[in-house]
């Protein structure tokens, strides 16, 4: 068994030689391969850091924009109220003119009726016979009196 003991006895030791040599390739492979993907992995936590960086940023940013939504939001509230409020206050301002118009209209034809009275004196006058110049202060006085009467009549359009 002397031989064949040391033709197996080698052969055994050259083969655990082999399988050693290949696994101490494979433990270096590996070693390789953790190595590699442990700068993998930091690179990758490095990599997620400054995303979450710039995650915290971008809530930041539309922290800030909803701010800036809420604040644009007050001022169209705001200038619609007063868009209402100026829409309101045409409609008054058209009443009042509408108004005005009517009253002006009532005083043109006062005027055209007062006017046609005074041209009608003189001849109710002559017919009188008192065509004189009192006849003609008492024109000049009922015309003076009609420009007052006209002019309270504008006065007070103007004070509504």
């Amino acid at each position: 068994m002397g031989v064949l003991g040391d033709l197996t006895g080698r052969t055994v030791a050259q083969k655990v030689d082999e399988y050693t040599e290949v696994m101490g390739d494979v433990l270096l492979g590996h070693e390789r391969r953790i190595e590699d993907l442990a700068g993998a992995i930091d690179n990758l936590q490095k990599d997620m850091q400054a995303l979450r960086g710039s995650l915290d940023a971008h809530q930041k940013q539309i922290g800030q924009i909803g701010q800036d939504m809420q604040a644009h939001r007050q001022v169209l509230t705001d200038l619609t109220n007063t868009t209402q409020a100026h829409h309101e206050r045409i409609q008054q301002l058209q009443q009042t003119a509408q108004g005005t118009e009517n009253a002006v209209a009532d005083l043109r034809q006062s005027l055209q009726t007062q006017l046609e009275a005074m041209n009608t004196l003189p001849e109710r006058l002559q017919q009188l016979g008192v065509w004189e110049s009192r006849a003609k202060t008492w024109l000049a006085i009922a015309f003076i009196l009609s420009i007052i009467n006209l002019a309270m009549l504008i006065g007070g359009i103007i004070l509504r």
